[in-house]
């Protein structure tokens, strides 16, 4: 069984639970903000893999950009 340990879900979300019907997914998860609802998230495999992959490709090149401007800095305090 495949085990996703950072799935891609925007606030708290207590006590995942998740299912595939067909290419789709549901997600349900305990929060209080709904209480005593339940939230449900919907997703389609496709749309999934490209947002988690544009997610990645973002921290990765804000990672980057982080690490030249720490470069930077360090080339400018030798100059001062």
């Amino acid at each position: 069984m495949l085990q996703i340990k950072n799935p891609v879900l925007p606030g708290f979300n207590a006590d995942p639970s998740i299912i595939r019907v067909d290419d789709t997914y549901y997600i349900a998860n305990s929060t209080f903000e709904w209480f005593p609802g339940v939230r449900l998230h919907e997703s389609m495999a496709d749309e999934m893999t490209r947002f988690s992959k544009e997610s990645i490709l973002q921290q990765a090149a804000t990672s980057m950009l982080a690490q030249a401007n720490q470069a930077n800095q360090g080339v400018l305090s030798l100059l001062q």
